[in-house]
């Protein structure tokens, strides 16, 4: 029984490890091709939505829209058609 627990033990550090590792892979890998998006009030731009119509992968831009409020680095306010929307930064694209 001892030499069991010990075993999982073992195995317990080593998946550990091997987990820490593997995030860092992830977030460089990640962060090689990420870009800070940052928009400015009044600035033009499109609202990207999932395309139900087609596969998940695509998005389609509705839009012009204007940046009405800056709420925090990544949150914006955004007016389209006389309605405002929260929109993360992810969501948005710049219209030039």
């Amino acid at each position: 029984m001892k030499e069991l627990h010990q075993n999982l033990e073992i195995a317990k550090r080593y998946a550990e490890s091997h987990s820490r590792r593997m995030q860092n892979v992830y977030v460089q890998r990640y962060n090689q091709r990420s870009k800070d998006k940052q928009f400015h009030v009044g600035e033009q731009v499109l609202i990207l939505q999932p395309d139900s119509s087609a596969s998940r992968m695509f998005s389609r831009g509705k839009g012009p829209a204007e940046i009405v409020e800056k709420r925090s680095p990544y949150s914006y306010v955004v007016k389209l058609d006389g309605s405002r929307y929260r929109l993360h930064a992810n969501q948005l694209r710049s219209s030039t």
